[in-house]
C-alpha cells in the first residue's frame, strides 16, 4: 500500500477513536468538549502530535535506559510518552477548569491527545511502522486493531484527573492522579510498546497482547455503560417543572 494512502487510513483511525472516546463526554449535559465551548479541543490534539515528535526525537538521540534489565527499554519509553501526554492533560485540567468537570471529560481530552499522537507518530515513523514487507499484517494490527491505544492508555490518566476534580479531599485527589498516571504507563508498557517494538507483526506475536487489549476495551465499555446508567438515574430523579 502506498504510504500516502496508508496515512489516510491513519487519519480515519485517529478520528474514529477520538470520536469514540468523546462519547463519554456526550453522555450528559454541559459542560462539554466542543469547539464552541472550549479551546481545549485543538490544544489537546496538537499536544498529542507534539508529544509524538518529542518522543521520536528523544528515542532517536538518547538511548533509553533498560529500567528492569535487558529488553525493558519499553518501560522507559512508556514513562516518557505517558508523562508528556499527561502533562498536556494537567494543563487542560488547570486551564479549562469549567470544561474539565470529571472523569468523562478526562477520557474525552485523552482521546483527542491520543488522536494527535497517532497522527504525529505515524507521520514521522510511517515507513518503520508499515514496512514494505508484510505491510498487510502491520496495517491490520497497528492501525485497524491497536490504532486507538494512545488514547486508551492516556484515558486512564484522564480518569484519574477527573476523579481528582470531584474527590472529597486532597489526599484522595493526589492518589487518583498518581493511580491514573501509573495505570496509563503500565498499559502503555504492556501493550503499545510491545506492538511498536515488534519488527514484524503476525497473529503469533500480536495475539498475546490482544487478549489484554480486549480487557482494556471491556473496562471502557463497562465504564461507559455505568456512566449512562448513572446519568439516566440522575435525570429521572430531577422533578419536572
Amino acid at each position: 500500500m502506498p504510504l500516502p494512502i496508508s496515512l489516510v487510513f491513519v487519519v480515519l483511525a485517529a478520528i474514529g477513536w477520538s470520536w469514540t472516546l468523546l462519547a463519554f463526554d456526550r453522555q450528559e449535559t454541559p459542560p462539554k468538549i466542543t469547539p464552541s465551548e472550549t479551546r481545549g479541543l485543538p490544544i489537546a490534539f496538537l499536544w498529542g502530535a507534539l508529544t509524538a515528535a518529542l518522543v521520536f526525537v528523544a528515542s532517536t538521540l538518547v538511548r533509553l535506559p533498560a529500567l528492569f534489565g535487558t529488553g525493558s527499554e519499553s518501560v522507559a519509553r512508556a514513562i516518557l510518552e505517558e508523562g508528556l501526554k499527561s502533562l498536556g492533560l494537567v494543563v487542560l485540567f488547570v486551564w479549562q477548569r469549567a470544561q474539565f468537570a470529571g472523569w468523562r471529560q478526562g477520557i474525552g481530552y485523552a482521546g483527542l491527545i491520543g488522536a494527535g499522537f497517532v497522527l504525529g507518530d505515524y507521520a514521522v515513523r510511517l515507513e518503520d511502522l508499515l514496512p514494505a514487507e508484510q505491510w498487510e499484517a502491520a496495517f491490520f494490527w497497528r492501525i485497524l486493531v491497536f490504532g486507538g491505544l494512545p488514547g486508551l492508555c492516556t484515558g486512564i490518566a484522564g480518569v484519574g484527573l477527573g476523579v481528582a476534580r470531584t474527590a472529597s479531599s486532597r489526599p484522595l485527589s493526589a492518589l487518583a492522579v498518581v493511580a491514573g498516571l501509573a495505570g496509563a504507563t503500565a498499559a502503555n508498557a504492556l501493550l503499545r510498546s510491545e506492538i511498536v517494538a515488534a519488527e514484524t507483526l503476525s497473529a503469533a506475536n500480536a495475539l498475546p497482547p490482544f487478549g489484554a487489549y480486549l480487557l482494556l476495551v471491556g473496562a471502557y465499555l463497562l465504564l461507559y455503560a455505568w456512566g449512562r446508567r448513572r446519568v439516566a438515574q440522575v435525570t429521572s430523579a430531577v422533578p419536572t417543572q
